[in-house]
């Protein structure tokens, strides 16, 4: 057979396996970018958002309770609220104090306001009182906004001057220095809002259609507090607003919170103690060296993301973020977890002290106790029993840190933050199927 007869079958040959390695490049490059766009910045959402639409946002959904208009212009979406709430802690020398104040359900216009907490002798004290919608009034004027009911609460948001005030039922007076503002929440980041495939990081549950969901932060340094009568004019202060929209409501979840001079320390896990641990469940983790301004962590995991860009992100963003607990939530004395976490140059622990447990609040989170129920189509009763079910529960430790950063290692004591979400009827679905 003549020698060209031959290198021609060979080069035939090879032309099927070069297309195939070509192709399969091709495929490599298209994950690579889709990794990079959508799922990367997840752990670092602090790269892709800024002080301008945090505050933007912030301020439309505070708008928007009183005037439900201003949720279109976030998102174009039936806009229904759900379920809505302002949280606040504040750790100081003199005690850890939270106000919370939230809308109960979908079907009833009642809200309540709570002030609890730990004064300066690790003595609980805790104030609720109940109010409408038709009680609150949030009036947003330039670069401040002022939400208020009645002589039970106030908060003034001014961000040019970069403060906040808040006086809750007489209890508690603050005023801060806004240091950070935040969401770890990706759906309605400009940066993910202008991309296609936008929905795949909606903040939604279930099967229910326009079920979303939003939540900013604000993060700063106390420069005067008032808790029960005892000043202080040291401490740390985090804040946030919550708005769920149509069906959508918070089922269980863990948080583990502490803020400190030098560091912020947020991590959340979606499900029950059984749950927590699987690679499908949501993790939203903050993490943030407040002495040399560096956000180590901020959003959410990506283990959730499809595969192979879940395996990337495991290869390219190795880290850990693990919950371990003896107990379940709504015990008296919460006591006995851990919480470890990993990225890069930095790993910390958090580990609980015993008998160093102080239960704070436990309620029916949306039982409003004023829903006709024989006014609720047959799905209604079913979400409504559903929900009724879900109790929140919250915690304020003593827990001892060790931090391991850029070669460093430090340990203290100090406060830390335990609430969360439980079912008290296991046998009721966490979700209600539309």
């Amino acid at each position: 057979m003549p020698k060209s007869s031959i290198l021609g079958k060979r080069a035939v040959l090879k032309q099927p396996y070069t297309s195939l390695f070509i192709l399969l490049l091709v495929i490599f490059a298209v994950i690579l970018v889709v990794y990079f766009i959508y799922v990367s910045p997840l752990l670092h959402l602090d790269t892709v958002q800024s002080k301008e639409e945090i505050v933007k946002t912030n301020q439309l959904l505070l708008e928007g309770v009183m005037n439900p208009a201003q949720f279109k212009k976030l998102m174009n979406k039936p806009h229904d609220m759900s379920f809505w709430y302002i949280y606040h802690n504040c750790f100081s020398e003199n005690g850890t104090a939270i106000c919370l104040i939230h809308k109960c359900n979908m079907f009833s216009d009642k809200f309540y306001f709570y002030a609890y907490g730990l004064d300066e002798n690790d003595n609980t004290f805790y104030k609720k009182e109940s109010f409408y919608l038709q009680d609150l009034t949030i009036e947003a004027k330039g670069h401040e906004t002022v939400i208020s009911c009645g002589n039970l609460f106030t908060e003034t948001i001014n961000t040019l001057e970069n403060k906040i005030t808040v006086r809750a039922a007489g209890m508690m007076e603050f005023e801060f220095d806004i240091t950070d503002y935040n969401t770890c929440c990706p759906c309605l980041l400009d940066y993910y809002t202008t991309k296609p495939f936008s929905d795949q990081v909606s903040f939604t549950q279930g099967n229910c259609p326009n079920v979303w969901a939003v939540d900013n932060q604000y993060i700063g340094s106390v420069t005067r507090s008032r808790v029960n009568g005892v000043e202080t004019a040291h401490g740390n202060y985090w804040t946030d607003n919550f708005v769920g929209f149509n069906s959508y409501f918070l089922s269980e979840y863990v948080w583990s919170y502490s803020q400190t001079d030098e560091w912020v320390l947020y991590f959340l896990w979606f499900g029950d103690k059984k749950e927590i641990d699987s690679k499908d469940v949501v993790k939203v983790v903050q993490v943030k060296n407040k002495k040399d301004n560096t956000m180590i962590c901020c959003g959410m995991t990506p283990n959730c993301a499809p595969f192979p860009l879940n395996a990337l992100s495991k290869i390219l963003q190795p880290h850990t973020m693990k919950f371990t607990t003896a107990h379940d939530l709504g015990v008296k004395n919460y006591d006995d977890y851990r919480v470890d976490f990993k990225l890069h140059d930095f790993e910390c622990t958090v580990h609980s002290v015993p008998n160093k447990s102080k239960l704070v609040s436990q309620f029916d989170y949306y039982d409003s106790q004023d829903v006709d129920e024989s006014r609720l189509s047959e799905w209604e009763k079913e979400y409504y029993k559903n929900i009724k079910n879900v109790q929140y529960v919250e915690y304020i430790n003593d827990v001892n840190i060790r931090i391991k950063y850029k070669g460093k290692v430090s340990e203290f004591k100090t406060k830390n933050i335990v609430d969360g979400m439980i079912r008290k009827d296991k046998s009721l679905p966490p979700q209600t199927n539309c």
